[in-house]
């Protein structure tokens, strides 16, 4: 008979914190796992005896030092459930993944998901998922937990799009609670500058992966995610975070698409750069299609010194920088993390970027702040995506 291996969400913070520092070292001892997570030894005892009673978690003989006797250590039982992670492209496409509990693909599939109209993105998730857990070679009703990645604001505590490009305004979209209503599976819900923040925290070195700010520059928005001693910071709404729209202008600032001025996205993105190039050289606003060849030819004519354009990304970079100073000033994040889809753009922006932090950093900051540049990849985006799969599994196991 197959044993249920979830359980009511208790102590899950726990258990995930339990589970994340064993999928980091592979095997630790009692007092290794009680040490390094914090937990008291009664708290512990009990939550690794229902560890074990499930399945979850499997002792190991480890050969000890000299003649003594060997030690009991614990690992995950990887095979003892699966969660999947989907995440769209913009070329109407999405990478699912499915892995075990100790984050290791064990299959991976590229499928179609153009999505026409914004009412239907329930009904064609649903189906795409629906299709890939019937074939996949996990055994049937093994994928205990589901991570989706939408490029849109959000509530993640509740699993509600509240804006997403190119549907202009709309009314907010449960996609949470419509998926687990069909799929009968918890679902978590997030954006994608989050989960590269998530996937940073997972998968990076340990001793930096649990205080630090990624700030991500995506094909035409950007976003932020913070984290603070190994949590990753949320509001009091459960709203992804909008750094895009942290205020770097009052008086004449640049008009945002969120219907505001002088918001950070009004200088920085894509589709900011093609506009005021656009308004530059007198033409009319560019349409949407035309904003990445717009954006390129301002980067191409900034790389050959010519005036407008130069002027154009030296502003955006000084916008990014002021953005950060503030941040910095106000959070002290000891590390941020600038991460671009464009190496090119993130290569010209990050001297102006420095220069303005060295400014505009209090000195203290300015000394002890590490800050890091660094191209955008896809297996960055995916392992974001398996993070978001696993905390959600790691929470219900």
């Amino acid at each position: 008979m197959e044993q249920d291996y979830l359980c009511p969400v208790d102590h899950s913070d726990s258990r995930a914190r339990v589970l994340r520092h064993l999928r980091r070292v592979g095997l630790a001892s009692r007092v290794e796992l009680t040490e390094a997570v914090g937990l008291t030894k009664g708290t512990m005892t009990g939550l690794i005896a229902d560890l074990l009673a499930r399945g979850i978690l499997i002792e190991q003989q480890s050969m000890a030092a000299g003649r003594g006797r060997p030690r009991v250590m614990l690992a995950i039982n990887s095979r003892a459930a699966y969660a999947l992670g989907f995440f769209p492209m913009h070329d109407g496409t999405a990478l699912i993944d499915i892995l075990d509990l100790q984050g290791t693909r064990v299959f991976s599939q590229r499928v179609e998901f153009h999505v026409p109209a914004l009412e239907e993105l329930v009904s064609l998730l649903g189906d795409r998922l629906q299709a890939i857990m019937a074939r996949a070679p996990v055994e049937t009703g093994r994928v205990r937990a589901i991570g989706i990645v939408m490029p849109a604001h959000l509530d993640r505590d509740r699993g509600i799009i509240h804006w997403m490009p190119p549907y202009g305004a709309h009314a907010p979209l449960p996609v949470t609670r419509a998926l687990q209503q069909r799929l009968d599976l918890p679902i978590s819900l997030e954006n994608r500058a989050t989960v590269l923040a998530r996937g940073e925290h997972w998968f990076g070195e340990p001793a930096v992966a649990d205080h630090f700010t990624m700030i991500a520059l995506m094909e035409m928005g950007m976003g932020a995610a913070c984290y603070v001693d190994g949590r990753l910071q949320g509001g009091f709404h459960g709203l992804n975070n909008e750094f895009a729209h942290v205020k770097v202008a009052f008086e004449g600032g640049r008009p945002c698409h969120c219907g505001g001025t002088g918001c950070l996205a009004a200088y920085v993105t894509p589709p900011a750069i093609a506009s005021a190039l656009a308004e530059a050289r007198g033409h009319k606003r560019p349409k949407r299609d035309d904003y990445t060849i717009l954006f390129q030819q301002a980067l191409a004519d900034a790389v050959q010194g010519v005036p407008d354009a130069l002027a154009i990304i030296e502003r955006a970079g000084r916008a990014l920088g002021t953005a950060m100073a503030s941040h910095i000033n106000a959070h002290d994040p000891g590390r941020v993390i600038v991460a671009s889809l464009n190496e090119p753009f993130l290569r010209m922006v990050e001297p102006v970027v420095r220069s303005t932090l060295e400014q505009q950093l209090l000195p203290v900051l300015r000394l002890n702040t590490v800050l890091e540049f660094r191209p955008v990849t896809l297996e960055a985006l995916m392992r974001g995506t398996a993070a978001l799969a696993l905390e959600r599994l790691y929470r219900l196991s």
